[in-house]
């Protein structure tokens, strides 16, 4: 009698398709946290560019000011150092003031006011600093929890 011998050349066993499932999935879980983590990352310095810009033109807005000031208010610039939560200025015949309102820096030109920051990027404190030493006065606020300064100079 002749034995029948199988011989099985073609296809995958059971184990060999359930490890390369196996390893397909970890692939592909890889590298699904790999694309989270790249657009996560891009979000966050989306934000961090976002807030550069605002205190960019914050302090752009608030050099202008200065420069076009004829006289200064407050703070008291007759006195040696003061520190104060606005600045109030004379420009020719208007007034500007610069204040901080909730979470917005204000800019207040005869009356109407104008934010200067953006409701994504709130703003949590603003101060003026007169230093008569170096006749500077030293702006420093808060924008989405990171603090800017900045020092302009005033020449009367």
């Amino acid at each position: 009698m002749q034995s029948v011998r199988f011989n099985r050349t073609n296809g995958f066993t059971l184990l060999e398709t359930i490890v390369y499932i196996a390893l397909l999935a970890i692939l592909i879980g890889g590298g699904m946290i790999g694309v989270f983590n790249i657009l996560e990352g891009s979000g966050r310095t989306r934000q961090s560019m976002y807030r550069e810009q605002e205190a960019y033109f914050i302090t752009r807005k608030i050099d202008a000011v200065i420069s076009e000031a004829t006289s200064i208010d407050e703070p008291d610039v007759s006195s040696a150092s003061t520190t104060s939560g606005q600045l109030t200025v004379q420009a020719g015949a208007e007034t500007i003031v610069i204040n901080h309102s909730g979470e917005e820096i204000l800019l207040t030109r005869d009356g109407t006011p104008y934010e200067l920051n953006d409701a994504l990027v709130p703003a949590t404190a603003l101060s003026f600093y007169w230093n008569n030493a170096s006749n500077t006065i030293v702006t420093t606020f808060t924008l989405d929890d990171h603090p800017y300064s900045v020092s302009n100079y005033y020449y009367e």
